[in-house]
C-alpha cells in the first residue's frame, strides 16, 4: 500500500508500516527525527498523489480538551481553534480511500463528527495513559492487542507516564508537545498490522542496503532493510527476481508476483 502518514516527524507510524513493505511516508513541517522517506512540508503539497491510505495526526494545540481553557478563558483567539479545525476537514474529505485521523479528546468530536473509536496505548502494550480518538473512513476499529496491568495509588490505576496523582510526567520544556504527540509503538504497529493488509505489492529489498554490507569488498550483508529478517529467507521480492512485475512510486522500486492483481494476503506481520 501506498500510506502517507500526515504530520509526523518521529517516523514511528511510518516505519511500522515500512517494515511490512508499504511504502509509508512521512510528512511534517519539521524534518523527519529518524532516516526514512519524508517529506519536509505541507501535506496538502501530496495529498493527491494516489495514496491508498493516510493516517493523519493534525496538531492538537487548538484542539484537545486540554488546552481549549485558554480559548474559552478569551486568552486565545478562537479563530486558531477554528482554522484548526478547517484542517481537520480537509484532511477528512482528502481524495484517498481509507483514511484515519488521530487526536486526543478535543473539539472534534463537538464541532464535526463523534470519534470512531477512543483507544489507550496501555490496551496495546505500552506502559502509559492517552485517551486517544480515531475518526475513521473505510477502515474497522483497532482490536487492543496486550493489556499492560497498571500499578494501584489509593485504589486508582496509574501508568508510567502518570504521577500517583494521575498527572503528565513531563514537566515544561520547548519540546514537551513533541514528546505527547508521539504516537506509542504498540499503537504504530497495530495500526500497520490491521490496517495494511498486504495487497500485492511490496517494497523491493536490495543486497547492497543489507545490514553489514561491506562496500571495500563487496561482500553481502545478511539482513533485509526492510523487514529486518535474514535476507536468503525474508519475504520481500529482490530487484530482478523472475515471475515478479515491478513498478515505481516516488522513486521506490516495489514488486508483486504476476498474477496478483486481485489477491489480499496478510502473511506479513510485525512481532
Amino acid at each position: 500500500m501506498k500510506v502517507l502518514i500526515a504530520c509526523e516527524s518521529s517516523g514511528t507510524v511510518r516505519d511500522a508500516f515500512n517494515k511490512l513493505g508499504h511504502i509509508a511516508v512521512s510528512c511534517d513541517m519539521l524534518p523527519t527525527q529518524v532516516p526514512g522517506e519524508h517529506y519536509q512540508g505541507n501535506v496538502l503539497d501530496i495529498i493527491n498523489e494516489g495514496w491508498d491510505l493516510m493516517i493523519a495526526h493534525p496538531p492538537c494545540t487548538y484542539l484537545s480538551s486540554s488546552g481549549m481553557h485558554w480559548t474559552t478563558r478569551g486568552l486565545r483567539d478562537p479563530k486558531l481553534t477554528e482554522d484548526a479545525l478547517d484542517f481537520v476537514r480537509i484532511l477528512m474529505e482528502a481524495p484517498i480511500g481509507k483514511i484515519a485521523i488521530e487526536n486526543p479528546v478535543g473539539c472534534i468530536s463537538t464541532k464535526i463528527r463523534p470519534a470512531d473509536q477512543y483507544i489507550n496505548p496501555y490496551e496495546f502494550g505500552d506502559d502509559a495513559s492517552k485517551k486517544t480518538g480515531l475518526w475513521l473512513k473505510n477502515l474497522p476499529k483497532l482490536i487492543p492487542t496486550q493489556y499492560y496491568e497498571p500499578r494501584i495509588v489509593d485504589g486508582k490505576k496509574r501508568w508510567g507516564n502518570q504521577c500517583d496523582s494521575g498527572q503528565n510526567k513531563l514537566g515544561p520544556s520547548a519540546d514537551r508537545w513533541a514528546k505527547r504527540s508521539k504516537t506509542y509503538t504498540g499503537i504504530a504497529e497495530a495500526m500497520a498490522n490491521q490496517w495494511g493488509l498486504y495487497q500485492g505489492w511490496k517494497r523491493v529489498s536490495f543486497a547492497a542496503d543489507c545490514e553489514g554490507y561491506d562496500f571495500e569488498s563487496d561482500d553481502l550483508g545478511d539482513i533485509c532493510s526492510v523487514c529486518g529478517d535474514e535476507y536468503g529467507d525474508c519475504p520481500c521480492p529482490g530487484p530482478t527476481q523472475e515471475g515478479y512485475e515491478y513498478d515505481e512510486f516516488r522513486n521506490i522500486l516495489i514488486a508483486r508476483k504476476e498474477g496478483e492483481e486481485n489477491e489480499q494476503i496478510n502473511e506479513f506481520k510485525l512481532e
